[in-house]
């Protein structure tokens, strides 16, 4: 079994996994960091550097409510948005700080998700599956197979690790994608 850590983050966001199980080793002190792993190369990274995590961003279709990039991909997009795009694109960044009452752009950005019919945690779960689609392809190239049985699934709960609190989204976040036990979809073709 592989134990992943995702680090859902307000700007960035990305994921680690030990390759062992640590707990089962006789290691000495240094060790463990060999057994780590974390996704260091990200599609549309700036300056072609090393950086273990990816923009916490969405581009939505406004025409369709449905994800057309997410990470650094929909940054970079949304800096070569010209004026004829602007009526048919939404972006959301730092889409974790919707869930926080108190941060100011607070209202303005639910208003933005709700003309797409779309609640903050609706979001985040989006933006959670792209990364776990992401996450399962590192792990399925590892060692060709992906047991993931203590993952959690995006469409059963998002955490907001500063309130610590759980906020549910709904079932209509998930379009049936292979992992997921929690709502009983079917899996959707690729």
């Amino acid at each position: 079994m592989q134990t992943v850590s995702i680090d859902f983050g307000t700007s960035h966001s990305g994921y680690a996994w030990a390759s062992k199980e640590l707990g089962s080793q006789n290691m000495q002190p240094g060790q463990v960091m060999s057994f780590l792993n974390a996704k260091q190369t990200w599609p549309d990274a700036t300056g072609g550097t090393f950086y273990p995590k990816t923009r916490t961003c969405l581009i939505y279709d406004t025409t369709t409510s449905r994800v057309t990039a997410w990470g650094n991909t929909a940054a970079k997009k949304a800096l070569d948005l010209v004026a004829a795009d602007m009526a048919t694109t939404l972006y959301i960044d730092r889409v974790k700080l919707l869930l926080d009452e108190k941060w100011a752009d607070s209202e303005a950005g639910k208003n933005l998700l709700a003309r797409l019919g779309k609640t903050p945690s609706q979001a985040i779960a989006e933006y959670l599956v792209a990364l776990a689609d992401v996450l399962a392809a590192d792990l399925e190239a590892q060692d060709g197979r992906l047991v993931l049985p203590q993952f959690s699934h995006p469409c059963e709960s998002v955490i907001d690790h500063e309130k610590n609190t759980t906020v549910r989204s709904t079932s209509t976040s998930c379009d049936g994608c292979s992992r997921c036990r929690p709502c009983g979809r079917r899996a959707r073709n690729r």
